[in-house]
Parts: C-alpha cells; structure tokens; sequence
C-alpha cells in the first residue's frame, strides 16, 4: 500500500459549520496515514450531507470515480459510519472498489480490509451502521411527534 485517499463527512449542516467534526477526522486521518508511511493524495469531503444515501453525496462519488481510475489503492475513514450507514451501500461499494484494488480502512475499528475476518466484520459493523442511522430516525419521529 503506498497511495491512499481520505474521506470524512458529518451529517448536518450545523456540524459542517462547527468544522470541528471535519477538522477531527481530517487529523485523525492524516496522523493514521503517516503512521502507515503511506501517502495521503486527497480528503474527500462531504459537509453537512447525511450518509443514508451515497448516490447524494459528491464528494463520495467523486472519490469512487478516482478510485476506479486507480488514483489511490485505500480509502481511510474515522469509523465506518462516516463512509456508509447503509448495510447496502456499504457492501455495494466495497465490492466495486475491490474491482480496482481498492481496499477500505477504519480507524476506529481497526480491522484489516485484506483479511477474510476484517472483510466480514467490516460487513456486520455496516449492518450496525444501518441499525443506528433507522434508530436515530425513529427517534427524531417520536420528538417530532411529541413537539406537536
């Protein structure tokens, strides 16, 4: 591994202005990547995009595009939620990635994308991903409700 990218995203737009988040993951990140002795090209950013959907965000679809142009052979994230937070998404894109020998890496849960255990934990962890997101939604229903 020699050439990796960076993505980070926050969900709304309030965090995109606090910056803090962005500013978090991007040094996470970068401190990630030196320890590595790997070189970051680019940091992908998504400000204030929620991660449901992957087809909304440009900055992710732009970091696909360059992937499959073999511009980098990883992608680091803070944690998997920030790449995907759909099951689906997440599966989806880590298998197309592969295509090109591009491997994906979460800081926080420290799996190894390479190894078959890594590749099948990094696959249940979206599926929490996905859990969290729809536990968050059906809260914010109930206060909305509540409010009413």
């Amino acid at each position: 591994m020699d050439k990796v990218a960076g993505y980070i995203r926050v969900s709304s737009p309030a965090q995109a202005a606090e910056g803090e988040s962005l500013n978090t993951q991007k040094t996470q990140i970068e401190q990630f990547v030196k320890m590595k002795n790997w070189t970051l090209t680019k940091i992908y950013e998504d400000a204030g995009l929620s991660g449901g959907k992957a087809e909304t965000r440009p900055a992710f679809q732009e970091m696909i595009r360059d992937a499959e142009r073999r511009a980098f052979e990883g992608i680091v994230f803070t944690k998997l939620s920030r790449f995907a937070r759909s099951a689906s998404d997440f599966l989806r894109y880590r298998d197309r990635l592969r295509k090109y020998d591009v491997y994906l890496f979460s800081i926080k849960e420290g799996l190894d994308p390479q190894s078959k255990v890594g590749q099948l934990l990094m696959g249940f962890l979206a599926m929490v991903a996905e859990w969290d997101k729809e536990n968050i939604r059906e809260q914010m229903e109930e206060n909305k409700i509540a409010r009413w």
